[in-house]
C-alpha cells in the first residue's frame, strides 16, 4: 500500500473516530440535562445516591450568633431612608407580602415590641400562594420550575382585611422577595412563570405594583424589605405611586437567623458613622507617614501597616464601646486584617504598576 493511500486510510479513521466521540459526548449531555430536568421524579424511584452519613455539627452558642448577626448587619443596605423612617423603634405595623406566611418575621418583630397586624397575617397564613413557588431547579420535571413570583393579587384581599389597616397603620412593611441558585439563569420572558413575555424576573410583576399602589394609599409610612440575596430592578423605589420612604435589602431570613433583621429594622447597622471616621484615619496617617518617611516604598509599606492596625482596632472600639457588644467585638478582628492585608498589597502592587508606567507623573 502506498504511503498516500496509508495516510488517506488514517485520515478516514481520524475523522470517523472523531465523530464517533462527538455523537457519545452529545448524548451524554443530553441525557446528564435530560436527568438534571427530571431529578425529583428520578431521585423519588431510584432514591438518594451518594453518601448519606455525614456528619454535622451544630453551631448554636451565642458567639456563632454574634458573627452571624455581625456578618448579615454588615451585608445589609439602605438603599433609601426619608423622613428618617428608619429605624423604628416598636409600634403598630402591618406586615404585607406573601414571603410572610411563614411567620418568621412576625414572630421576630413581636418579640422586639412591635405589634403586627393579626388579621394580615392570618390572611397570608391561609392563602393558597406561596412565596417562591417551585423548586429552584431549571425544570425539576415541572414546566414552570422556581421562578413564579406568587404575590397575592389584590382582588383576594377581603373587605375585613383592607379594614384592619387602620389598627396598625404606624407603618407598612412590604417584603419583596427574590430567589436564585448556582447553575440556574434568570429568565427575561414571564410568560411561562404565570407574567407576561414583556417581563423579567428581577422587575416587579403586576401584583407586586398594585401591593405597593394600595399600601401607599392606605399608609403614610411605608418601608420596602428586599428579602434576597440575588440582584433585583430598583426602577420602582421613587415613583410617586408608590410612596416607598425607606428600602433595606438583606440576606433572606430562615428559622434561627430571623433575629438579625429585627436588629437591623431596629437600627443594628450603625456601622456607617464609623466606617466614615475610621476609614478617614486609615487615609490620613498613610499619607502622613508617607510623607514624614521620605515617598519611598518602604515608607509606603509602613505607612499601610500602621494605618490598617489603626483600622482594625477602630473598628474593634466602635463595636465594643459604641455598639455595646463588648469583648463580643473581637469576632471581626480576623476579618478586618483580611481586609487590610488584602488592600495594603493589591494598593502597593497598583502604585507600583502605575508608577513604572509614569502615570502618576502626569497626575502629579
Amino acid at each position: 500500500m502506498s504511503a498516500a493511500k496509508k495516510g488517506m486510510k488514517k485520515s478516514t479513521y481520524l475523522i470517523i473516530w472523531t465523530l464517533v466521540i462527538a455523537l457519545l459526548c452529545s448524548a451524554v449531555g443530553v441525557v446528564n440535562y435530560e436527568a438534571l430536568y427530571w431529578d425529583s421524579a428520578l431521585t423519588l424511584y431510584f432514591g438518594e445516591v451518594g453518601v448519606k452519613n455525614v456528619s454535622t455539627v451544630t453551631f448554636d452558642t451565642d458567639d456563632h450568633a454574634q458573627v452571624a448577626n455581625l456578618i448579615v448587619a454588615e451585608g445589609a443596605v439602605l438603599l433609601k431612608n426619608e423622613k428618617n423612617a428608619l429605624p423604628m423603634k416598636g409600634g403598630k405595623i402591618s406586615l404585607f407580602g406573601i414571603d410572610n406566611k411563614n411567620g418568621v418575621l412576625q414572630k421576630v418583630l413581636e418579640d422586639e415590641g412591635f405589634t403586627v397586624n393579626p388579621t394580615l397575617a392570618a390572611f397570608y397564613a391561609a392563602s393558597s400562594h406561596s412565596s417562591g413557588a417551585g423548586s429552584l431547579s431549571a425544570g425539576n420535571g415541572s414546566e414552570t420550575g422556581g421562578w413564579v413570583i406568587d404575590e397575592v393579587p389584590q382582588s383576594e384581599y377581603t373587605a375585613d382585611v383592607k379594614a384592619s389597616y387602620k389598627d396598625y397603620n404606624d407603618a407598612a412593611v412590604v417584603v419583596l422577595m427574590r430567589t436564585g441558585a448556582e447553575g440556574n439563569d434568570l429568565p427575561y420572558d414571564m410568560s411561562r412563570y404565570g407574567g407576561s413575555a414583556d417581563e423579567n424576573y428581577l422587575e416587579l410583576n403586576k401584583d407586586e405594583k398594585e401591593l405597593l399602589a394600595e399600601v401607599h394609599k392606605s399608609f403614610d409610612k411605608v418601608v420596602v424589605l428586599i428579602s434576597s440575596a440575588n440582584a433585583m430592578q430598583m426602577d420602582f423605589v421613587d415613583k410617586a405611586e408608590y410612596g416607598i420612604d425607606a428600602v433595606l435589602w438583606y440576606a433572606r431570613p430562615a428559622g434561627g437567623i430571623g433575629s438579625m433583621l429585627a436588629d437591623l429594622f431596629l437600627g443594628y447597622g450603625h456601622y456607617a458613622p464609623g466606617t466614615f471616621v475610621i476609614k478617614g484615619l486609615v487615609a490620613l496617617i498613610a499619607a502622613l507617614l508617607y510623607e514624614k518617611l521620605g515617598r519611598t516604598q518602604v515608607s509606603r509599606i509602613v505607612g499601610g501597616v500602621v494605618s490598617e492596625i489603626v483600622m482594625v482596632l477602630g473598628y474593634f472600639g466602635y463595636a465594643s464601646l459604641l455598639l455595646g457588644k463588648g469583648l463580643a467585638a473581637a469576632a471581626s478582628i480576623p476579618g478586618n486584617v483580611f481586609q487590610g492585608t488584602v488592600g495594603l498589597v493589591v494598593g502597593v502592587l497598583l502604585v507600583a504598576v502605575l508608577e513604572r508606567a509614569k502615570v502618576t507623573e502626569k497626575l502629579a
